[in-house]
């Protein structure tokens, strides 16, 4: 995402750097929901079929 040679015109009142952190941040958040609700998911089935 940090390449600046895109067709994207950014504004002065855009922060793109700002941008580009919010970004790595959603996905790192999306990535780390996605591996706990596999281990609550996984928990449940042992504790289900136990």
């Amino acid at each position: 995402m940090s390449d600046d040679s895109n067709s994207q015109s950014w504004n002065e009142e855009m922060d793109r750097p700002e941008h580009e952190r919010m970004f790595e941040g959603f996905i790192k958040y999306t990535k780390w929901t996605c591996a706990g609700i596999v281990v609550i998911l996984l928990a449940l089935l042992l504790f289900v079929y136990d």
